[in-house]
């Protein structure tokens, strides 16, 4: 988690306009699931992936591990789309007789499964995309641009930094018992994961005052002021969004 924020204030896409960026993702995402075409989805997953591993420099292992995320509940998912039952079993490629229906997997059933998961694939990567991309400093200043309610982003910061806090503080907790095998056998481990859950509510909770009492000794009062970034609109990106736009609507209209 530490990392993807890392890669984010690093990446080769730093200095692009983050409109431009959210744009871009909107658009994969609105295309993916507007059309629902396997052509579309293709696209996209490969058009997001190419564009964070060459522009974005994201390592390519580090990527790989954040597809498999969602890959496993995906396939698990699908999995379920792919079944079905019938009375005969005669139209599935696979089939299992429970006695009085038979549950199998049939050429319709497999494709719905298969272009689902492709949809669901392609979203998730776009979504990457502007998650590895973009920093949440500049999805902050692109929500005041448009006039969002300063609330909304003050609560949205604060969960994003408590998320972190979390994250942190419950590695620390589980390194120091990992440290004195905490977790060298199933019993110690049930014991251990029992103590860091109560451990992380109050070590997390005491964070959370000092973290506010710091902000309250800098003159917080309800609103984070910072030094803006200035960014410029690229014309060569708004074409670049505008031509992919135009490709991935004549894929979907082409390719079933």
């Amino acid at each position: 988690m530490f990392l993807l924020d890392w890669y984010a204030n690093n990446s080769g896409f730093r200095n692009v306009h983050p409109g431009e960026k959210v744009l871009f993702t909107l658009v994969c995402l609105f295309l993916t699931i507007f059309f629902s075409r396997t052509g579309v989805s293709v696209s996209v997953l490969i058009l997001t992936s190419v564009l964070l591993l060459l522009a974005a420099r994201i390592p390519p292992r580090y990527y790989a591990r954040l597809l498999l995320l969602p890959f496993s509940f995906l396939l698990v998912g699908s999995l379920a789309v792919a079944l079905e039952n019938s009375p005969s079993g005669s139209h599935a490629l696979l089939s299992i007789n429970l006695g009085w229906v038979y549950l199998g997997i049939s050429r319709n059933s497999l494709n719905l499964a298969f272009s689902l998961m492709l949809r669901s694939l392609a979203s998730v990567s776009s979504l990457y995309f502007l998650a590895l991309t973009t920093p949440f400093s500049e999805l902050g200043w692109l929500l005041r641009k448009i006039k969002v309610p300063p609330l909304v982003i003050e609560l949205a910061a604060l969960t994003y930094r408590f998320i972190f806090l979390l994250a942190e503080t419950s590695g620390q907790i589980y390194t120091a018992q990992a440290s004195r095998l905490g977790y060298s056998s199933w019993k110690n481990a049930f014991k251990s994961l029992g103590t860091l859950l109560a451990s992380l509510y109050i070590k997390s909770f005491h964070r959370s005052q000092m973290f506010h009492l710091a902000m309250l000794s800098r003159c917080y009062d309800g609103e984070f002021r910072a030094l803006e970034m200035r960014y410029k609109v690229s014309p060569a990106n708004w074409l670049l969004i505008t031509g992919m736009t135009f490709f991935l609507i004549s894929i979907g209209r082409i390719f079933p």
